[in-house]
């Protein structure tokens, strides 16, 4: 008999998939979601994440916007189709860009629970996670 996943998020550790193309960020949230006690996994591009995401079954999913392959916007897209419960933060930060914030917004919209600008501040970031998982 299945379990329905609704009713396995409650009983189960915080699972995390943290989605970003620079290893040092996707390092950096690791480290601190494991020191908060969550389990976390990593992609690094939207298809790698997509796979991770019918495999890991995450809680939450910690995406950035702007990565190779697929983009974030598009993710956050196909996992909310795939699990309309999913929790989702959108990251974003780029210094050549001037639209940080309409990118966030946009996220926002297809149905991001939460935005992040880069450079991420810890107790932000872990204030968002907890308010979601």
């Amino acid at each position: 008999m299945d379990i329905p996943s609704v009713i396995i998020r409650f009983i189960a550790m915080p699972r995390v998939l943290i989605v970003d193309d620079d290893q040092l960020i996707r390092e950096m949230l690791q480290q601190m979601l494991e020191r908060e006690g969550y389990e976390t996994s990593t992609a690094l591009n939207g298809n790698d994440a997509i796979l991770k995401f019918i495999e890991y079954k995450p809680h939450l999913v910690v995406t950035d916007i702007i990565m190779p392959e697929k983009e974030g916007l598009e993710i956050i897209q196909v996992f909310l189709r795939k699990d309309p419960f999913i929790k989702i933060i959108a990251i974003y930060g780029d210094a050549y860009y001037n639209d940080t914030r309409n990118v966030l917004k946009m996220a926002r919209v297809l149905g991001a629970h939460a935005k992040l600008s880069k450079p991420i501040i810890k107790s932000e970031f872990v204030n968002e996670v907890k308010k979601l998982v």
